[in-house]
């Protein structure tokens, strides 16, 4: 029984490292074995899927929104899936963003208030800009596994959303809205354009935490119950 298993696992290895799609017959079961270019088109489409699902979250959680009366920015679940997005996509999370930014300003409705290039002037534009800078940042937040290191990075995240939303508010109540002084426009965005929303992310960011700390618990068990069937096989 070990020496057909052994003979087999050789076979394997030499598949994978061939450009060849192989089928081996082993008692009635048929084997699929991958190799080569065929395994490198499997994780692109995999990467291409994973780019689709979290913009259609991103679009989603963007449209799923309410406005209290003393701010223009609305109240959404965009900033928990962004969260999750860059905690679970790490240093690819760029380019669901980019393509999620991309499809807005060019016209489809997944922006909370619609799409268009119009949104460039929107109050929320700074958001956005937040959202593509924190992906960038992906690869360099999101190394940690532990739940400590999690929440930091999902604070970290939420602030540079902040940042960059508060900045172009800031600006928009200057150009857009008439404000005479600067100062002025940077105190009236902060207090529409954080106060209101730091408790409501804050709960966002810590549940993102938790629900990303549980996923990556059960990757480790699942990498660890294959390595025990890998040596008892």
């Amino acid at each position: 029984m070990k020496g057909r298993a052994s003979r087999l696992i050789t076979i394997v290895k030499s598949v994978l490292k061939s450009d060849r799609v192989v089928y081996l017959e082993d008692g009635g079961r048929w084997l699929l074995i991958a190799g080569g270019d065929v395994r490198s088109g499997i994780r692109l489409l995999s990467k291409v899927i994973a780019v689709l699902v979290g913009v259609l979250l991103m679009a989603l959680s963007a449209r799923a929104s309410f406005i209290i009366p003393f701010t223009e920015i609305p109240f959404t679940f965009q900033t928990f899936v962004l969260v999750m997005i860059i905690l679970m996509f790490g240093s690819d999370a760029w380019k669901t963003i980019l393509t999620y930014l991309m499809l807005g300003f060019a016209g489809l409705p997944v922006f909370a208030y619609g799409g268009g290039l119009q949104y460039v002037v929107s109050p929320t534009t700074g958001y956005l800009i937040g959202f593509l800078v924190a992906g960038l940042l992906g690869r360099y937040l999101s190394r940690g596994r532990d739940i400590v290191r999690l929440m930091l990075t999902s604070i970290t995240i939420i602030a540079a959303v902040y940042l960059f939303g508060w900045l172009w508010l800031s600006t928009y109540y200057t150009l857009i809205v008439g404000f005479n002084s600067i100062l002025t426009s940077m105190y009236v965005a902060f207090l529409r354009g954080i106060m209101p929303f730091i408790i409501w992310d804050f709960m966002k960011a810590l549940a993102a935490s938790l629900i990303s700390y549980e996923v990556y618990k059960f990757r480790g068990k699942l990498k660890v119950l294959s390595l025990l069937i890998s040596e008892v096989v």
